[in-house]
């Protein structure tokens, strides 16, 4: 074994890299032990008889890549990643398995994975167990997942540290850890948790230094842009010095890790950080922008070719390379030509190593096709490091300004210049000033900031001219801030229902930031900052009529979002109707009413939330054109058989079960072939009898007394029974 492990590493090692004789002796003996304690630890058998590795440099220390598969790929394959020190940084086990989409129970309970994963990672013993904190999830399970993961966060005298932490998958069937990864820093100096200020003290800063702003947000429904309004907090990476009771804003590179936000404002904000092309909507066909043109009266290709060219300037010298007409993301009425301008390199415009950006001019304009307004654009052109910045970040926002009130006057003066929400860093030579500035104005209306709608402007600080400009305007109708709770009041709720905690979190050197993009790790001095930050996990969003958290579907946030009901104590379906709704699949309301008929409507609903996790939680009429949509496309439901307020009889839910496990083809074989032990099989719709005799095989339903009672309705208690069976069938 070692002779045929010291012959694979010449092997390897002489095809793959040029070491000087000194560091090969030593990488030699690192990759051996690496590959020694990874298949010792995880059990990798000689069956895995194909070996690739890779390696890189995480600061001091060097970190192996190992990977196994086997030929005949019938045991899939393993990842370790492992560094010179012994540590076992990450893992990734795949067993090939048969192909089976269709939702499923797990087999094991969350809690008894837990326990697996919590063994894994003492035995991995990568970091001391002790100094791990699991992480609560308040989410829902998921019946199409096959794994549940777990997170863990590293604690370090009794306060979190949120960039180091551990994540382990497990698959809910086998128990078998699928996945590990541990993001670690074991050269940290944390400091010290005594003589710093107090909640309280730390509380009063953050209200009067930051605090919530009032804004209007988007809930996204299918073709509707839907503004509401919400007390949220905008400061993503600033935070309370522990120590000295200054704000502290990290780097923008790392932030202030909270999950109450920061998910949500990358889709908020896709349309106004997007510098070219970000309104555009759903593109269109020739055919169907001709129809367009002809009917909404647009303006045609040659018109919004010659706009774009008049608004900046653009000579005949860049050819259009591409034109498209969309619509408007954000006004649905509205159209948008989009318009590529690129000027061909020549020869002598060769890109040199003292350049950035791509070689040669080019525009992406958007314009709108009925008046012309310049939507946005951006500017990208050759450019010499050698020609050093003239404008500062004053001079370059009275760029950016004059752009704006020139453009738009009146709509200028309904926004506000604001820093919080800043696209990306300055562009910056190290040792230099920023070659390029982004500055944000956003609109503001009835006392309230609106992220998605104003000016984005980009200034380029070595010729002044603005290279890119974004404006996005809702002219729908937006919420009237009429009786909403004071911004005391909001801040209140937060700090009572959210709150601060005390977290450790990282900066860095000075000169660290004077890189462009600089790498994770180069840069960092290893420190660590005591601060006071919004706890993590819980939106800080506040809802401005009654205070409670709102969620980023604008639905009250519960910790524990699993339907508690009130009135199945001792019901015999009381405990599928609980694991049912463990998983999302619930009717909504404190009440269950199992004993209650239920409807199409209702069973239908249960049905989609098994399907899609993501349905929203309502079972109203409003929903009805969704719902059957939704079932129809997929070959649940067919046309005609929508009676959502009808009660759903067992051979009807059994037939919509059936086409969910795409089982149709066989259930509708009509040549004898099926046989069903019920007394009263022949009231069954002959057309659905196929059906109940594959339900009956999949032991999803099995009778009562030796009847099945094909027209008879089914309760609500029942309808969660059958469900759960469906999900139960093996």
């Amino acid at each position: 074994m070692k002779r045929a492990l010291a012959l694979l590493l010449v092997i390897v090692f002489v095809t793959t890299f040029l070491f000087p004789a000194y560091s090969f002796a030593q990488y030699d003996r690192d990759l051996e032990k690496a590959i020694e304690t990874a298949k010792t630890v995880f059990e990798i058998s000689d069956e895995y008889d194909n070996f690739s590795y890779n390696m890189h440099k995480q600061g001091e220390r060097t970190i192996f890549e190992l990977m196994w598969n086997d030929e005949s790929n019938r045991l899939g394959s393993k990842n370790v990643s492992i560094d010179t020190l012994g540590k076992i940084t990450g893992y990734y086990s795949y067993s090939p398995a048969p192909v089976d989409y269709r939702p499923k129970l797990p087999a094991i309970n969350k809690e008894d994975a837990r326990t697996k994963a919590e063994d894994f990672i003492k035995k991995i013993n990568a970091i001391p167990f002790e100094n791990l904190q699991y992480q609560q999830e308040d989410q829902r399970l998921n019946v199409n997942e096959s794994s549940y993961y777990f997170r863990y966060n590293r604690i370090e005298k009794g306060v979190p540290y949120y960039m180091n932490n551990v994540h382990v998958s497990v698959n809910n069937v086998t128990g078998k850890v699928e996945s590990y990864n541990c993001s670690w820093n074991y050269e940290l100096d944390f400091p010290d948790v005594t003589g710093i200020i107090t909640l309280e003290e730390a509380q009063k800063i953050y209200v009067q230094e930051l605090g919530l702003k009032l804004q209007y947000k988007i809930k996204w429904e299918p073709d509707k842009y839907n503004p509401y309004l919400v007390y949220t907090n905008v400061y993503y990476n600033h935070s309370i010095d522990a120590a000295t009771g200054e704000v502290f804003v990290a780097d923008p590179y790392y932030g202030i890790y909270n999950e109450g936000g920061a998910g949500e404002r990358k889709m908020a904000d896709s349309g106004m950080h997007s510098y070219g092309g970000g309104n555009e909507g759903v593109s269109l066909t020739p055919k169907e922008r001709e129809a367009i043109e002809n009917a909404a009266g647009i303006m045609n290709e040659d018109k919004a070719e010659e706009t774009a060219r008049k608004a900046l300037n653009i000579g005949n010298d860049l050819k259009v390379t591409n034109i498209n007409l969309y619509k408007n993301w954000i006004n649905n009425q509205d159209y948008l030509w989009n318009i590529y301008f690129t000027k061909e390199q020549s020869a002598k415009d060769s890109v040199t190593r003292d350049s950035y950006f791509v070689p040669g001019e080019n525009y992406s304009v958007s314009i709108d096709a009925k008046t012309g307004e310049l939507v946005n654009f951006y500017k990208s052109e050759y450019s010499e490091v050698s020609k050093q910045p003239r404008y500062n970040e004053a001079q370059s926002l009275k760029i950016a300004t004059d752009y704006i009130k020139a453009l738009q006057p009146q709509r200028y003066i309904e926004t506000e210049y604001v820093t919080w929400n800043q696209p990306v860093r300055p562009l910056t030579i190290e040792g230099e000033k920023p070659r390029q500035y982004y500055f944000t104005f956003e609109r503001k209306t009835n006392g309230a900031y609106f992220p998605d709608n104003g000016f984005n402007v980009a200034v380029d600080t070595v010729t002044g001219s603005v290279i890119s400009y974004s404006f996005n305007w809702y002219k729908g109708e937006l919420p009237k801030t009429d009786g909403i709770l004071t911004l005391a009041d909001a801040n209140t709720s937060l700090l009572e229902k959210v709150g601060l905690q005390l977290q450790y979190t990282p900066y860095r050197k000075e000169d660290a930031a004077a890189k462009i993009m600089p790498p994770p790790y180069e840069g960092l001095e290893d420190n660590v900052k005591l601060v006071y930050a919004l706890k993590t996990g819980v939106p800080a969003n506040i809802d401005p009529y009654s205070g409670v958290i709102l969620d980023y579907n604008a639905e009250p946030y519960s910790l524990n979002n699993v339907n508690q009901y009130t009135d199945i104590s001792g019901h015999y379906a009381e405990n599928k109707i609980m694991e049912l709704a463990t998983f999302g699949i619930s009717l909504p309301g404190e009440k269950f009413e199992p004993d209650n008929k239920i409807t199409q409507r209702e069973f239908l609903y249960l049905l989609e939330k098994t399907i899609n996790s993501y349905y929203p939680n309502k079972t109203d009429k409003e929903k009805d054109n969704e719902l059957y949509a939704n079932l129809i496309s997929r070959g649940v439901v067919r046309e005609g058989e929508q009676a959502p307020d009808s009660f759903m009889t067992r051979q009807d839910a059994v037939k919509f079960i059936i086409r969910s496990l795409n089982y149709s083809r066989v259930a509708e074989i009509d040549k004898g072939i099926f046989t069903l032990p019920f007394k009263d099989a022949a009231k069954i719709d002959r057309k659905l009898f196929g059906y109940v005799a594959v339900a009956y095989g999949l032991n999803i339903v099995q009778g009562n007394n030796g009847y099945f009672n094909p027209t008879g309705q089914l309760t609500r208690g029942q309808a969660a029974v059958t469900i759960h069976n469906f999900l139960n069938a093996r």
